[in-house]
């Protein structure tokens, strides 16, 4: 990071340093290689202090917003280590976008790595019922909700979300349409 502190786009050395707790080693079945993956979920940016807000850096992190794609990235210049993310902020802009577009909708992956809903209420424009714990995959289900958006011509659309989840998987998965 030393190149361009202000850059997230720079050269790794060596392997992956340790993710949050949830990252374990895993094989990697073309080369038989075993490595962690260095990842991070929200809910541990948030849990262990790393983001102060769900949109702001704790005081010994640098926080930087990617001009192009609009996501924030963290660096940690005392343990060298750098962490890229979607927070409210640039999700409300990848929806927004999408809507802007007349797209039919957007798609959210792995909502369980969420912390206490602060990402499924940026997808949804307002907070979400339950929003003191953390999403959770639910029995074999199928939830709707809707809300109407405005948009720049002043008609007004119908968001609806279409929530998934499956009893015997580790994720839901979330897909706003327009």
């Amino acid at each position: 990071m030393a190149l361009d502190p202000t850059n997230q786009y720079q050269k790794q050395f060596g392997q992956a340093p340790q993710g949050d707790p949830e990252d374990s080693y895993w094989k990697d079945p073309c080369t038989g290689k075993v490595a962690i993956s260095g990842q991070w979920q929200f809910k541990y940016l948030r849990r262990q202090g790393l983001l102060a807000t769900p949109v702001s850096a704790a005081p010994d992190i640098v926080r930087q917003v990617d001009s192009i794609s609009q996501t924030p990235w963290l660096f940690n210049s005392t343990i060298n280590k750098f962490y890229s993310y979607d927070d409210p902020e640039s999700i409300k802009v990848k929806v927004d976008y999408a809507a802007s577009k007349g797209m039919a909708g957007t798609m959210v992956w792995l909502m369980h790595m969420d912390y206490q809903n602060e990402l499924l209420s940026a997808v949804h424009g307002t907070s979400v019922r339950g929003g003191n714990s953390e999403t959770k995959p639910a029995k074999a289900c199928l939830k709707r909700r809707g809300k109407h958006r405005g948009n720049k011509r002043g008609s007004r659309r119908h968001l609806r979300s279409l929530q998934i989840s499956d009893s015997n998987a580790a994720q839901a998965r979330t897909v706003v349409l327009f």
